[in-house]
């Protein structure tokens, strides 16, 4: 993010009690649960089937209507839907700045671990919506879609307890293995689509989203296998196939492997390869064994899309009873990966009059030989390691507006003390709204609007605790916002705060306060700030909201 100077004087070390009362009138209403079910929690001790998947999904759709939308991308060979639950704010429309994220699970219809753990990570981010402020952090700024089975038919076919997938279920019902039936750069295609409906619906659904990062889960070790899947030798294993974001991918792949106890080893020890190991738990998918017309390099080629393939078993098919610890397991690197969703910079490109989106326009970084493209609002999302950039916008028909060239300046630097490329700790997202590329139409031109991302080399990261505070956007919050606001801070800072409610307005939204002191459950004389209680008087409510962040980060 851009640096932001501001007037405040330091906050003082405050001997009082600190109250701030927030009474708030916003038109946006937060989301509320929905009535709660009596049934209880998924206890991860059985396999769904085609139809318990089904029954669940719709289930949990119609619990949580605010959050979620069910829905299928197409069917299988056998007729069954491929079905994809959708969690966000805004469930049923499409909110521009708001960047796509998908798992897809099951692709391997015997390969089943995939399938349950992302049944347990829909109905945890649906249970905990609201209550845990990472969770609700997630929903409120990501377009998360999770399809738990690519491979229904499949599926069925597998048995429970077959580790090697030697009772089938591994293709799909025409015997056609779905990772290996994308278009490839290397290899010609020979598929009837009739053939392969699975993977004729999962194209076309990647091409209509423009997802930006997605992980594709499998079985049979425990890794963590990054781009290309394939080279143009096609050796059958040892030869690295490159992509122009490789040192991206290989930092993607080492945020799930680092958060998964067996795979950040690198030693997954499964019974029949006990020999092969991993550095780091991570590998370049061609260097392992060469996957011609995999769903992982079509995402990036052809679909705007960054993706991973995750390996999360020995056993294909293990029994149930090891699905709890499966979830375990793999529950903080789902978390972990979904986040980087919104790592580097992201804006939008608009025509100079009249500010129309300019769709599918070319977002191109000097040194990095692959580009993105705008989608239906001019949106982009280029996920980028730390570093200084030079970033262009072109597109036809257009050309630079007149006067000096746009410079948009962001601060790109990873929170640890070691470069990003060679840690886990993850780098900072941009502003979530920065300045856009403006262009100007033409009728025959096809220039180029350049833009120069600039830190300055990097300096080296102070400790956290001497990290310059700098508020995160200066804009009017509603009251999702400001609740998500004081359960951020009150989780963060629970020495020096106490958040609690004094009861409810006539729409029954929590009249919240947020006690500030060295002893916040213990009553002292203090000082209420109640802003707001005019309908119309939002400035006041900001700044509370910034003066809070400077109180807190720095007693």
């Amino acid at each position: 993010m851009a640096h932001v100077s501001l007037g405040f004087p330091l906050a003082p070390k405050l001997p009082l009690c600190f109250l701030v009362f927030l009474l708030v009138s916003c038109v946006d209403a937060r989301v509320r649960r929905s009535q709660a079910t009596t049934e209880s929690l998924e206890t991860y001790g059985k396999y769904y089937n085609y139809e318990e998947l089904s029954h669940l999904l719709h289930s949990l759709s119609q619990t949580y209507p605010l959050i979620t939308n069910l829905s299928s991308i197409g069917q299988s060979v056998q007729g069954r839907e491929l079905w994809v639950m959708r969690i966000t704010k805004d469930p049923n429309m499409d909110t521009p700045g708001l960047p796509k994220f998908k798992y897809v699970g099951n692709m391997h219809g015997d390969e089943t671990v995939s399938r349950q753990v992302l049944v347990y990570l829909i109905e945890y981010l649906l249970a905990n919506y609201g209550e845990e402020q990472r969770v609700s952090e997630l929903v409120n700024t990501t377009d998360i879609y999770i399809m738990p089975s690519m491979n229904p038919d499949g599926f069925e076919k597998s048995k429970e307890g077959d580790c090697a997938g030697n009772n089938g279920g591994r293709n799909n019902a025409k015997d056609f293995d779905l990772n290996r039936s994308f278009p490839d750069q290397y290899a010609e295609a020979n598929f009837k689509l009739e053939d392969i409906p699975e993977v004729i619906a999962m194209m076309r659904w990647i091409q209509e989203k423009k997802f930006v990062l997605s992980a594709n889960l499998h079985g049979g070790t425990v890794v963590a296998s990054y781009p290309f899947d394939d080279s143009a030798s096609h050796e059958t294993r040892g030869h690295y196939s490159r992509a122009a974001d490789d040192a991206l991918f290989r930092y993607l792949a080492l945020v799930y492997s680092s958060n998964h106890p067996v795979m950040k080893t690198g030693h997954p020890n499964c019974i029949d390869i006990k020999y092969e190991t991993f550095k780091d738990g991570i590998t370049n998918g061609a260097e392992w064994y060469d996957v011609p017309g995999g769903m992982q390099d079509y995402n990036y080629l052809y679909g705007n899309c960054l993706e991973i393939t995750v390996e999360l078993s020995c056993c294909k098919h293990p029994k149930a009873d090891e699905l709890p610890n499966e979830w375990s397991m793999n529950k903080e690197s789902l978390l972990a990966y979904m986040e980087q969703v919104h790592i580097g910079v992201r804006g939008f490109v608009k025509e100079a009059i009249g500010g129309a989106a300019i769709t599918n326009a070319s977002i191109i970084v000097d040194g990095i030989q692959h580009n993105l493209t705008t989608g239906m609002y001019g949106d982009y999302y280029r996920l980028l390691l730390p570093g200084t950039y030079n970033i262009t916008a072109m597109a036809p028909g257009v050309q630079v507006s007149e006067g000096k060239a746009t410079k948009l300046n962001f601060t790109l630097a990873p929170i640890s003390e070691t470069a990003a490329s060679a840690t886990l700790s993850p780098p900072m997202t941009s502003d979530a709204h920065i300045s856009s590329i403006t262009m100007s139409t033409t009728e025959s031109t096809a220039n180029k609007s350049d833009s120069s991302l600039d830190n300055k080399n990097t300096p080296p990261v102070l400790p956290t605790q001497l990290q310059p505070v700098q508020p995160q956007e200066f804009r009017h919050h509603n009251f999702a916002d400001m609740e998500l606001f004081l359960r951020k801070y009150s989780s963060e800072f629970p020495a020096i705060t106490h958040l609690y409610s004094v009861g409810h307005s006539v729409e029954d939204r929590e009249l919240y306060v947020l006690v500030i002191s060295d002893n916040p459950k213990v009553h002292e004389h203090g000082v209420f700030y109640i802003p707001q209680q005019h309908v119309l008087s939002f400035f006041l409510t900001t700044l509370i909201l910034i003066y809070l962040t400077f109180s807190m980060v720095l007693r």
